[in-house]
């Protein structure tokens, strides 16, 4: 009996996908419709050859709380080189920030 090969799948985020498209992966549609397809499309290597990625460059993500004159607090975002967005929040909110990470934040924004 041979043994099969085991597939390898990877969430890529839309913006990736056309550079691992050029390097021999094959986007699957299990995830149109879903919160995970919102950010990314399911890719597989196909190939039994050795696992081929395009050259990625990194963008840091920063995101850091600041307290105003006014006691607020501000949650500053911002990703790689683009702005930082200011945003004051109450204590609630960053009780919930805290309790929920920040992704709930970052949709209602319409970042990735």
């Amino acid at each position: 009996m041979t043994q099969g090969r085991a597939s390898i799948f990877r969430y890529i985020l839309h913006a990736d996908v056309p550079a691992y498209l050029a390097c021999g992966w094959v986007a699957r549609p299990s995830l149109v419709g879903t919160h995970h397809g919102d950010y990314s499309a399911l890719c597989e290597w196909i190939c039994d050859c050795a696992v081929a990625e395009p050259r990625r460059k990194r963008i840091a993500r920063l995101a850091f709380l600041t307290v105003a004159d006014s006691g607020a607090f501000v949650l500053n975002v911002g990703r790689g080189d683009q702005h930082i967005d200011r945003i004051e929040i109450n204590a609630g909110q960053l009780a919930n920030l805290i309790k929920d990470g920040t992704q709930a934040l970052m949709d209602q924004r319409g970042w990735k």
